[in-house]
């Protein structure tokens, strides 16, 4: 069984678009579970709104902003295509799966050539309640999958030259420009598929002769690549963000490495665990709760079609050459490792939850392989994979609900609390100073998930978001900075300098019950202690500092 089961085998092109549909289908389904809406968070703002509101759809804007200094492709989407969406947002996120769906699809097409990959593979990839935060939240998703897009086509045509299939020069000749643009989106992106270029070669290495050598495309492209962003290394954007780390000194095997993949194992493990297993129970919750009868009807029909598909599919016997799995599991590995390799040299050691999206591509590969191992013990007639197949969509999108009902509420208050200080500004004639807002925090959820760094945190996260969103919901892009001072820590060492009631030129306290923005003065009682006190003298709380950090007491 194990033969048959991880054949190479060539999958008829109507099989492909009704997985693709059916897929598709699955992930709007869970996107569009709450209203045909989608619903702006922290950069949405900014990127597709802002910067094409008030500073205008230009060449200058691209240049004041310095968006070529990297990932330049993504930049210039935002701003030339992505914000023209804003309005609709939902036709974005539908775009943006539209091309996850087909990278699922084409990747598997290319896999099952070599290892028989079979239809899991596509559900672990595009439904894994993991990759939410990179594939439904706006400015990572429409980075990272489009760019995996990119490069899934780019291997696509790479295949089809080193089969000879086709015109060899049409074949040779997209899959360079493909490879090109999938660089211009994302630096994690570029490394995935300089992996998978390899790999494929190295898996037709005794069949395509001397057409192996265009591999090395994806090396001399990433050369032009960095050349061109060196060009244009002055960013307002990027400042600081394309730093490097040495491997070489002290402090990188001390502390950025250790911490490096204390927060790997934390964001595969930790948030692989709780955001299927905790936003399972969410979601059945949710179900009930808010009565979603016509989401839970389209999740059981899609799961029938694939049910059924599966089970044809599964009855198919595969022809062609026996792979070993083992170099199915390998290449899953490196597929899974390879995207990661930003992470190890870039000066800051943050790792977010959307960063595992390309590594799913392997990961999922592994997992095909490994679970159909187990099925085809279980069933050697190979009966259980679509009953499988059909009860691993059902789970995850029910899981990935409850994400989907977490970014809902935490825009929701975003704002609610926005429209308050808004309407504080208006009254106060302050848009023009520096304003400090006490007692914000950055997430106002009863319940999530999985906490883990920015995770469907609010706009209320930092001075940058919220006066970004602030800007696009008041409609005035000259407000000048409004900075959320949550209650513990107010600040920490490292923005300290700026975070201090003394620095801004208006001091706020927001009240939660009332939802309401109220004036307030900071009153010096000694060094680095302050009382916090209304108009009227009443007493809110004390703030004071504490090795570096800020810390709110209220009444």
């Amino acid at each position: 069984m194990a033969k048959s089961i991880f054949a190479a085998k060539t999958i008829p092109v109507y099989r492909d678009w009704v997985i693709f549909l059916v897929v598709f289908g699955l992930i709007m389904v869970k996107y569009c579970a709450f209203g045909f809406q989608y619903w702006p968070q922290l950069d949405d703002y900014i990127q597709y709104h802002n910067y094409a509101q008030f500073y205008g759809q230009t060449w200058d804007t691209v240049t004041m902003l310095g968006m070529l200094a990297a990932r330049p492709l993504a930049g210039l989407a935002d701003l030339f295509f992505w914000s023209n969406f804003f309005d609709h947002m939902l036709l974005g996120v539908a775009l943006v799966s539209l091309m996850y769906a087909a990278s699922a699809v084409l990747l598997r097409r290319i896999f099952a050539k070599y290892f028989g990959t079979g239809i899991l593979f596509v559900i672990f990839l595009t439904l894994f309640p993991l990759v939410t935060e990179g594939t439904y939240w706006m400015s990572a998703s429409t980075r990272i999958v489009t760019g995996l897009f990119f490069a899934v086509l780019a291997s696509v045509f790479f295949v089809r030259w080193l089969e000879k299939k086709g015109n060899p020069l049409l074949s040779g000749g997209l899959f360079m420009i493909f490879q090109l643009l999938a660089y211009g989106f994302y630096e994690q992106v570029l490394v995935f598929s300089v992996t998978l270029i390899l790999l494929l070669a190295f898996l037709e290495r005794k069949n395509a002769g001397c057409r192996l050598w265009l591999c090395l495309w994806s090396i001399v492209a990433a050369g032009l690549y960095f050349i061109f962003t060196a060009a244009f290394s002055e960013s307002l954007l990027y400042s600081g963000r394309i730093e490097t780390v040495p491997l070489t000194s002290p402090y990188y095997w001390d502390v950025f490495f250790p911490e490096l993949i204390t927060q790997l194992k934390s964001a595969f493990f930790g948030g692989g665990f709780y955001i299927l297993c905790k936003g399972f129970l969410r979601g059945m919750g949710l179900i009930v709760s808010e009565k979603l009868i016509l989401f839970l009807l389209a999740l059981l029909v899609l799961a029938v079609v694939l049910w059924q598909f599966s089970r044809s599919e599964s009855r198919q016997v595969p022809a062609g050459t026996e792979v070993k799995v083992g170099t199915s599991l390998i290449i899953g590995i490196l597929l899974a490792l390879a995207p990661l390799a930003p992470f190890f040299i870039t000066a800051n050691p943050w790792f977010s939850l959307r960063g595992t999206v390309l590594s799913m591509v392997g990961l999922s590969l592994v997992g095909d392989t490994l679970l159909r191992l187990l099925l085809a013990k279980i069933s050697p007639k190979n009966n259980v994979a679509p009953i499988f197949a059909c009860i691993m969509a059902v789970v995850f999108v029910v899981a990935g609900i409850s994400e989907v009902a977490d970014y809902r509420d935490t825009h929701n208050n975003d704002v609610k609390i926005a429209r308050a200080v808004l309407t504080a500004v208006e009254e106060d004639d302050v848009a023009d100073m520096e304003i400090g807002i006490l007692n914000i925090e950055p997430t106002y959820l009863s319940d999530q998930n999985f906490y883990y760094h920015e995770h469907i945190h609010g706009v209320t996260e930092s001075q940058w978001a919220f006066t970004g969103a602030l800007r696009c919901i008041g409609g005035n892009g000259s407000l000048q900075s409004v900075t959320p001072l949550p209650t513990d820590p107010v600040y920490k060492s490292w923005n300290a300098d700026v975070s201090r009631p003394e620095n801004f030129d208006r001091l706020y306290y927001y009240d939660e019950g009332e939802n309401a923005v109220i004036p307030v003065v900071a009153e010096t009682l000694e060094e680095q202690r302050y009382c916090i006190l209304t108009e009227d003298g009443d007493l809110l709380g004390t703030l004071w500092e504490e090795d570096g950090n800020g810390y709110f007491q209220k009444e």
